[in-house]
């Protein structure tokens, strides 16, 4: 399907941890936390008012981007793909020879853009907070800006993906495609999760080791005269990448 100026809104994976988590099976047995706690805990993920992308001067894995952070998960950014890292139960050692040793559960998965290929990685609406990374050769530290927008450019072609936090601080993004994409060129893979499926509703099911997260179904809108006009868009899965149609 190729469209003139389409624009799919989807509600993404931390919106996913917040209003539309309808529902989330624990499976840890080893959890110490009661089913109300976890669900808030789960419910807070990636969640914040202060929640914005954060550059990397060296303090991460050269290969970041960018990292947001909300209450026990990260999301790093990297040119093709976002891994996120879900923790809890986290305890410091009481042991006197490793005071400050930290143990947790941890939950990684990725969102792979197949076949990416991504021109650039804008970030926008500049946030500085006089935040400063210290490492060696930088006593005075490096100043870190922190943004509240990412924008891939041509991740696809004659497409731009965009991730923003809205007003409640929920994790977004959108896909915007120009004049002359595809909406068939975009393929996502969720790497390191036990199942992913199409519900009856449109929402998306991620099934992981720690239960299941339910992703919005998504809307979108095609902009004519100035004016915009929905147009149907729903998932597509073939061969384990999601797509849409």
């Amino acid at each position: 399907m190729t469209l003139r100026t389409l624009t799919i809104n989807t509600l993404a994976l931390v919106y996913i941890f917040t209003h539309s988590l309808v529902a989330f099976a624990q499976e840890d047995a080893n959890s110490k936390l009661d089913n109300t706690q976890y669900q808030e805990q789960i419910e807070n993920l990636l969640v914040s008012n202060n929640q914005l992308f954060r550059e990397n001067k060296g303090q991460w894995d050269p290969d970041i981007l960018y990292r947001t952070s909300g209450v026990n998960a990260d999301a790093s950014f990297y040119s093709d793909h976002v891994f996120f890292s879900l923790h809890k139960n986290k305890e410091i050692s009481e042991d006197p020879q490793e005071p400050f040793e930290v143990k947790a559960s941890f939950l990684n998965w990725r969102l792979n853009f197949n076949g990416a290929q991504t021109k650039n990685v804008i970030a926008t609406d500049e946030i500085d907070r006089n935040i400063k990374y210290f490492t060696a050769g930088a006593e005075d530290g490096r100043k870190l800006l922190e943004y509240k927008e990412l924008l891939y450019e041509e991740i696809y072609a004659n497409v731009d993906l965009k991730f923003y936090n809205s007003v409640k601080g929920d994790l977004k993004y959108d896909y915007i495609l120009k004049p002359g994409a595809n909406v068939n060129d975009i393929s996502m893979t969720y790497e390191g999760v036990k199942d992913v499926k199409i519900l009856e509703d449109g929402k998306l099911s991620i099934l992981t080791e720690w239960g299941e997260f339910l992703e919005d179904a998504p809307y979108s809108y095609q902009i004519v005269n100035g004016q915009r006009q929905a147009v149907e868009v729903n998932y597509l899965i073939t061969d384990g990448n999601v797509g849409f149609e």
